[in-house]
This record gives C-alpha cells, structure tokens and sequence, in this order.
C-alpha cells in the first residue's frame, strides 16, 4: 500500500472517530499505531472495554480507550506532566539556578 494509500486510509479512520466515536479493534489500532494484537489484549485483560455494534461486530469507544490507555500510562510512570504544552510557556519547566561570579570562586579581586 502506497504512502497515499495509507494516509487517506488513516483519514478515514481518524474521521469516523471523530464523527461516530466507536472503531472496530483494527481500526483502534491502526489509528493509535499500535498492533491490532495488543488491543486484543487489553480487551481481554478488561484495561479497554468493547461493545456489540448493531452489525453484530464488537467495537470500541475511542474516548473511553484513549482514557483507560493514558492512565495505565500514568500508572506505570510513562506520563509525568500531562499538561499541554499549549498551557505552558516557554521554559516554564526550568529553573533558574543562581551563578556564582567566577573571579570570586577563584579569590581575585578585580
């Protein structure tokens, strides 16, 4: 499958999220970039929850995947800050730290 291809393919996706809510466990994964296998684990370790569509396929509500997947993320430490970056300025994460004169440290008078 062509680059093309896969990101109209990942569009469509992406869109159906958005407008319905709800992917089969494929699309899920497909979606987030991760193996549809792993998205069948976590249903049957019940981290995601699945639901019966009216077609008679299982499905996922994003919302509630994306929510139980960040905080399994947060649970194990993976995740520190979940601020946005949009919340924060520019090196509001550092410190300022005070500095020394460096002729002091060294005993010279100038």
């Amino acid at each position: 499958m062509g680059d093309l291809e896969h990101d109209l393919e990942l569009f469509d996706i992406a869109d159906q999220a958005e407008v319905v809510g709800f992917l089969t466990p494929r699309e899920y994964a497909k979606l987030r970039g991760m193996s549809a296998q792993l998205v069948y684990y976590y249903i049957r370790n019940k981290v995601i929850d699945v639901e019966p569509c009216r077609c008679g396929r299982s499905v996922v509500s994003v919302d509630q995947a994306d929510s139980a997947l960040q905080a399994k993320k947060v649970a194990r430490g993976k995740v520190l800050d979940t601020s946005s970056d949009a919340d924060r300025g520019p090196g509001d994460d550092l410190q300022e730290l005070p500095q020394a004169d460096p002729v002091e440290e060294l005993g010279h008078e100038v």
